[in-house]
């Protein structure tokens, strides 16, 4: 039902039914187009509404460039079940990522296991990563993990070793990818000799 265009009354007018009918039930109608708690409505013409019932939980609201629809989360948690060795002084690319943690979209490809951004899911993301330096008695020493996307690094933490301890890495950060972009990890140590990389993750979840 479309709403009408209300009616500019003068004194001593006395409306009839049909106009009673026209100006507030029906107006009313299709301004209040919910049924159930949590619905939402929203305009599909210039005149008319629609209602949006709530969304599953863990669904987010999200928009089609015409109507707003309720979509599940998108993005991708993957880890390595087995440590990498490092050598010293040698940024290392973390690979072979062969675990999911989760899925939603196919994000988790390729024959390194990176992530890669599916097609048609550009837009904004939180990404991150994590792992930890097994201990290593050199003391003072650069422990480092950083992200790319494609050659160019958009995160990346450093940490001096205090001990003989293991050292844990955690970054984040927020960037605009396209379809096709690959997510990988690197990282780097200078103890002097070998270190392992341990429980390396990479993980993307689509904002925006």
């Amino acid at each position: 039902m479309a709403k009408t265009t209300y009616k500019t009354w003068t004194d001593n007018t006395i409306p009839t039914a049909a106009e009673f009918n026209e100006q507030i039930r029906d107006n009313g109608n299709a301004i209040w187009v919910g049924t159930t708690q949590g619905d939402m409505d929203y305009y599909n013409s210039a005149t008319t509404k629609a209602r949006l019932g709530i969304g599953a939980n863990g669904t987010v609201l999200q928009s089609n460039g015409t109507v707003p629809f309720w979509a599940d989360a998108e993005g991708c948690r993957v880890y390595k079940s087995s440590a990498m060795a490092c050598a010293a002084s040698t940024l290392t690319t973390i690979d072979a990522f062969d675990t999911e943690t989760f899925d939603t979209d196919g994000f988790h490809t390729g024959t390194n296991g990176n992530i890669t951004i599916p097609a048609n899911m550009g837009g904004v993301y939180v990404i991150g990563a994590y792992g930890n330096f097994s201990a290593q008695a050199t003391a003072n020493k650069l422990r480092h993990i950083e992200v790319l996307v494609g050659s160019t690094i958009i995160a990346a933490q450093d940490v001096a070793n205090g001990g003989n301890d293991v050292m844990y890495l955690c970054l984040e950060t927020v960037y605009q990818l396209s379809a096709g972009d690959v997510i990988t990890m690197k990282a780097k140590q200078t103890s002097g000799s070998s270190v392992n990389f341990n429980s390396a993750t990479i993980w993307v979840a689509r904002i925006k």
